[in-house]
């Protein structure tokens, strides 16, 4: 059993998850990046919405255009970071 599976089971996804569809290679495109398959599945499965209230995965599609802004400054600031220890997820 995979990681979604076991969330599945415990906390099973809306019948209609709010923004989860859409481009992947547009978003990783614009991010400059490969984001994990794992997340993707989370995003495509669940959409917009919150854990517990205290987990908010971001999902890039939407009217939510800013998210994509957003995550490119946090890369680009933790640049130096990724490049000094690239063997780090």
């Amino acid at each position: 059993m995979t990681t979604i599976d076991g969330l599945i089971r415990l906390v099973p996804p809306p019948a209609e998850p709010v923004d989860a569809q859409g481009d992947w290679r547009e978003v990783e495109a614009a991010l400059g990046l490969e984001l994990p398959a794992d997340f993707k599945t989370l995003i495509e499965r669940y959409g917009r919405g919150q854990f517990v209230d205290l987990i908010t995965p971001l999902t890039p599609f939407g009217a939510h255009d800013l998210r994509i802004q957003r995550a490119q400054r946090l890369l680009d600031s933790e640049r130096s970071f990724r490049e000094k220890y690239p063997d780090l997820p």
